[in-house]
């Protein structure tokens, strides 16, 4: 039986370096994500050795929030699924939100990797409910049951 998980928004943000393809990069994540390069706002700034560093971010609200969510379960390999369900506390803050970073450079490959540097920054928000605990639990069982 699985978990049904649905989610109010997705918060995706992202740097890329100087050194990097800007489309290149927001036509993987597209492909994978399906959050096409418009969606993102930009966002440019200096680095320490002045190279420009662009900030992207989007905003995706609804049912692409949670089919993002599910993209992303559904293409994790096992071990990082079971990490994330055993340490779930460490991906959700006091107002239930997922906190989930993925590796940038995976994607290119075609994979869903956790990772803490130079990573997609994915930010779900979980729709709220009068029991918050047991939801929770859902969300926790969500992550390992998507194929």
């Amino acid at each position: 039986m699985s978990v049904e998980a649905n989610f109010a928004s997705a918060e995706i943000e992202l740097v890329i370096h100087a050194t990097e393809d800007k489309l290149k990069v927001l036509l993987a994540v597209e492909d994978m994500l399906g959050i096409k390069p418009e969606e993102f706002a930009v966002n440019g700034v200096k680095g320490h050795f002045g190279n420009e560093i662009m900030r992207l971010k989007a905003n995706i609200n609804g049912k692409h929030a949670t089919n993002i969510a599910y993209k992303i379960a559904g293409m994790m390999n096992e071990v990082d699924k079971m990490y994330m369900h055993d340490n779930f506390d460490l991906f959700v803050d006091e107002k239930k939100s997922l906190y989930i970073r993925i590796s940038k450079q995976k994607i290119f490959e075609r994979k869903i990797v956790l990772s803490q540097t130079d990573s997609l920054k994915i930010k779900l928000k979980t729709v709220r409910r009068f029991q918050p605990e047991r939801e929770m639990e859902n969300y926790r069982k969500f992550l390992v049951q998507s194929a």
